[in-house]
């Protein structure tokens, strides 16, 4: 569990990095042809898949302990653009707030009168 950790706090801080080869990797010597080098590509794409799956499963525990679903959320999402840049200002100003914020992650309630307070909304 610690390797498996350390390679993707690794490929968390070289994510930028991984995006940019030099010519040179493109190129075929004696020891090491396109191929392999493509194969080893493919096995840091796994890794970051398996990065992915697990903040997937972290944010579904995270909802999970405010009794939403991965699948509620997605059907309660507005589809409008406006009722979406509201619903982006409203998260904002909720978790920047840090006593709001406090609140939330205490009762698993949203503390609506104090939010609406700060937020505009028609």
């Amino acid at each position: 569990m610690l390797i498996h950790s350390r390679i993707i706090d690794y490929y968390r801080k070289n994510k930028k990095e991984q995006l940019v080869y030099p010519f040179t990797y493109f190129q075929q010597d004696d020891d090491n042809n396109f191929e392999e080098t493509y194969l080893a590509s493919n096995v840091e794409r796994g890794y970051e898949n398996i990065e992915s799956e697990d903040e997937i499963s972290l944010f579904k525990q995270r909802l999970n302990e405010f009794n939403i679903s991965l699948d509620t959320l997605v059907k309660s999402t507005p589809k409008h653009k406006d009722s979406i840049k509201l619903c982006v200002r409203i998260a904002k100003t909720l978790s920047e707030d840090p006593i709001l914020f406090r609140r939330l992650m205490k009762n698993k309630t949203i503390p609506l009168k104090e939010l609406l307070k700060l937020v505009d909304v028609h």
